[in-house]
């Protein structure tokens, strides 16, 4: 298992993870995608999960993206960016308190947290199985490796800018 990500699940409440790699197939190619899944998983009635995915980067800091899922609270934080810039248990908890707003466990375990946060980002709102297969997630991440080191960007889903522009939720 993967110290760092291990490191990164605890620290921000979630306890270990589990590892997943699908092969995936474009024309004449074919990469392989790892990710880490921890939470609760399986049952979209209880799904509340952090989900963090390798990107396949040219830096020189290991980079990968998190992001929450909790349709059954119709919350998705979208994709946010984590660069360990060294690999130590520092890099780590720097990055774990700087996510920790958007990404920790406290942040959906009760009503008062969830209402808290979705009052801090109302952006997430709306978000269950249906609508995040039909727009995706609020936040999204590119990695342009053309130029010898990775440029990676966040950016708003269309959907995510028309509901804070409505500020309303997605559906």
């Amino acid at each position: 298992m993967d110290k760092q990500i291990t490191s990164l699940c605890s620290q921000l409440g979630w306890g270990k993870p589990h590892s997943h790699y699908q092969i995936q197939s474009d024309i004449g190619t074919s990469t392989g995608l790892f990710w880490y899944e921890a939470g609760d998983i399986g049952d979209p009635r209880t799904d509340c999960f952090l989900q963090v995915n390798e990107l396949e980067c040219r830096d020189q800091a290991r980079i990968v993206k998190a992001a929450v899922y909790a349709p059954r609270y119709r919350l998705c934080t979208g994709w946010h960016v984590i660069r360990f810039m060294m690999s130590t248990e520092e890099s780590v908890l720097n990055e774990a308190v700087r996510l920790r707003q958007w990404l920790h466990r406290d942040n959906f375990t009760n009503l008062e947290s969830r209402r808290k946060f979705r009052s801090n980002h109302p952006e997430t709102t709306g978000y269950s199985w249906r609508v995040l297969r039909k727009y995706g997630p609020p936040f999204y991440v590119t990695v342009d490796n053309t130029k010898g080191i990775a440029n990676v960007e966040t950016h708003q889903s269309e959907k995510c800018k028309q509901a804070i522009s409505n500020s309303d939720s997605p559906e």
